[in-house]
């Protein structure tokens, strides 16, 4: 389970984001229209970086998330607060619909953010 940010800062000093290597934005209703797809809530996968955890799973632009490890997606910044959470090396389960394909299944294994995107701790004073 992920740990809150305020755990994170009490156990590293800092909040260790995770990340997949992907680019995601809300599934719009038009958005939704346009790609085919007839569910409900979802992020939408606008890009994935070459040689990432994202592109190593099998993601790909257009690719609609609507759930990770059984918990349905609401937003795009649902899906970056749920991976940014995870512990580099955890493996999550990342249920996906794609235009002309039924919905799949793949396992991706976080890594760690970039230095420049962690947060450090506020400093006490």
């Amino acid at each position: 389970m992920a740990k809150s940010v305020m755990e994170q800062v009490i156990a590293y000093g800092e909040v260790k984001r995770g990340r997949i290597g992907v680019q995601v934005q809300d599934l719009t209703p038009e958005l939704a229209e346009g790609l085919g797809f007839e569910g409900q809530g979802g992020a939408v996968v606008s890009s994935v970086e070459a040689h990432s955890p994202a592109a190593k799973a099998g993601l790909a632009k257009g690719d609609v998330v609507t759930a990770i490890d059984a918990t349905p997606i609401r937003s795009a910044s649902h899906l970056r607060n749920i991976v940014g959470l995870k512990r580099a090396g955890t493996v999550i389960e990342i249920t996906c619909w794609r235009k002309g394909a039924s919905v799949k299944t793949v396992s991706v294994r976080i890594e760690p953010a970039p230095a420049a995107a962690r947060q450090p701790a506020p400093s006490p004073g």
